[in-house]
């Protein structure tokens, strides 16, 4: 595939912030395992394939891992370092750490709804 310089440039800042090496455009492999840092999910919201899941045997061409990281694949497994949309989503903050555990509804009486007179 011949790609132009200007096409050339952007594929690679698209790479690059997503996470990629710099030298990726120049160094790819003809083969690569990606990952699934983003669950698969059908229509009726079951779990198809999740996170974690490894690909074997895709193309490494720069133009097909540039599309693959826009739907949540990489190269790298998903991991409490790793930095892509998913996985920082995923991962609890202090805003929301506890929020939604047994921990924190201890305890808490339900507050009721004032109703209005008709």
């Amino acid at each position: 595939m011949a790609i132009g310089t200007r096409e050339r440039i952007q594929l690679r800042d698209e790479l690059t912030s997503q996470g990629y090496h710099w030298d990726y455009i120049d160094e790819w492999q003809p083969k690569v395992t990606l990952y699934r840092h983003r669950a698969s999910i059908s229509p009726s919201g079951d779990v198809v394939s999740p996170a974690g899941t490894a690909l074997p045997n895709l193309p490494g061409n720069p133009d097909y891992v540039a599309k693959k990281t826009r739907i949540g694949l990489f190269t790298w497994p998903p991991s409490a370092t790793c930095s892509c949309r998913w996985c920082s989503a995923s991962r609890p903050t202090k805003d929301t750490e506890g929020v939604g555990s047994v921990e924190t509804l201890d305890g808490v009486v339900p507050r009721k709804r004032k109703t209005r007179a008709r």
